[in-house]
């Protein structure tokens, strides 16, 4: 395969992280197998293929990959057929980390369950049976709820209930939970989403993180539209452009120029309040030839940004701040009541599962994470000074529980 400037960098650079973004197809794949090949074969350092760790989104991809660099393997034995290290590389790829990140937990766990007080024998349950357990224990923490009868409960069961079914509200209930499991501390962070609604104030609107957040995403679509914008501005520059266009788009560029300086969610509400677009022009009798294409093309164009921009406007600007604190607060009790029953859930499926001394995907990566914080000066450390190197499949899906344990041992 004839690699590209940027595909041989991310082959051959060393001793630095390296991050590669690219479309489906584009052969990810196969520069990630050539770089390990190159590890393997590096002439200063070569490393053997048990001292990597990679890791894929799935078992048939790890088993796929693992296929991949046994075959390219062998490509090089026929070319150095008496070469000894690539004879040693090539019993050890059949033994190589090459792995899940649930394949990689569940090998830290049965070399490591002492040392969080697991059970030597427990086993990873699946996925029709932990279904099935979570929904007998989330009817047993409802029944236990309603015999209770918390005012901020029942409060929050009513404003959620369709038709008198709690089936919306188990729902929510078991998103929320998996959504909370993506996160180390998960108690931690359900008790943050009750603050963060509690404490909500006009004057504090701005400094709110997810306020910070949804700005800067914003931002990042504005930036995308203006750089559109700028090229449909020189499209009506061009020979045979549709120069009528020119004033409207101009108008068009220049706003959202001043949105993307905007740096307070507020400003850019005001902004977006008062956003208006310049009816676009008529070719002039005397006015230079416009090829129809590009005339359609530069419409389509400006049609496209605007209905961007008013998507912006519609879904995140049709409430003022004031109007958002005020829906945070109303809403406080219900989030506080929905957070506090799925932590319930939660620790209630926790005792379930260790009853039957069975694990889930989530466990995995949690316990995992305890060991390996627990023993960030042994067992995390020699991981760390095992793997030369380490390789993740499909990076963006990763969530911060993985995030924060291959942090540990890189």
């Amino acid at each position: 395969m004839n690699f590209t400037p940027e595909q041989q960098k991310a082959i051959s650079l060393r001793d630095r992280n390296i991050l590669v973004s690219a479309a489906a197809g584009s052969g990810k794949t196969a520069v990630l197998v050539a770089r390990i090949i190159g590890r393997i074969m590096d002439k200063k350092q070569p490393v053997d293929i048990d001292r990597l760790l990679v890791m894929t989104f799935t078992k048939a991809a790890a088993d796929q990959m693992r296929e991949r660099i046994f075959d390219a393997i062998e490509e090089k034995r026929k070319e150095n057929p008496f070469d000894a290290h690539l004879q040693k590389q090539s019993a050890l790829v059949h033994h190589a980390k090459i792995t899940t990140i649930h394949g990689f937990c569940l090998d830290i766990l049965r070399n490591h369950f002492h040392e969080i007080g697991l059970d030597p024998d427990f086993r990873v349950g699946d996925e029709g049976e932990c279904r099935l357990m979570k929904q007998d224990v989330l009817e047993k923490v409802l029944e236990a709820a309603y015999e209770t009868g918390e005012p901020e409960f029942l409060t929050m069961t009513e404003s959620l209930a369709v038709k008198k079914s709690d089936r919306a509200l188990e729902t929510m209930i078991l998103k929320l939970h998996e959504f909370s499991m993506s996160y180390p501390k998960q108690e931690e962070w359900l008790a943050h989403c009750k603050d963060m609604y509690a404490a909500a104030s006009e004057d504090r609107f701005e400094a709110l993180f997810w306020v910070k957040g949804l700005l800067a995403d914003i931002k990042q679509q504005l930036n995308e539209i203006l750089e559109r914008l700028r090229q449909l501005l020189m499209q009506t520059e061009a020979p045979e452009g549709p120069y009528m266009y020119r004033s409207a788009i101009a108008q068009d560029v220049s706003s959202v120029e001043q949105l993307c300086m905007t740096d307070r969610f507020c400003s850019m509400q005001r902004q977006f309040s008062t956003l208006a677009f310049m009816t676009l022009g008529r070719e002039r009798k005397d006015g230079a030839f416009v090829d129809p294409e590009k005339k359609e093309a530069v419409r389509n164009g400006r049609n496209q940004c605007k209905k961007l921009l008013q998507k912006i406007a519609g879904d995140f600007f049709q409430d003022t701040p004031k109007e958002a604190v005020l829906l945070l607060q109303e809403s406080s009790g219900n989030v506080s009541a929905l957070a506090d029953i799925t932590l319930a859930f939660s620790r209630a499926y926790a005792e379930a599962k260790r009853n039957k001394n069975i694990v889930d995907f989530n466990d995995l990566e949690h316990l995992s994470l305890m060991v390996l914080e627990n023993g960030k000066d042994t067992t995390a450390r020699e991981y760390r000074e095992f793997f030369e190197e380490i390789y993740v499949d499909e990076y963006q899906d990763s969530n911060l529980v993985q995030e924060t344990l291959l942090g540990l041992i890189s």
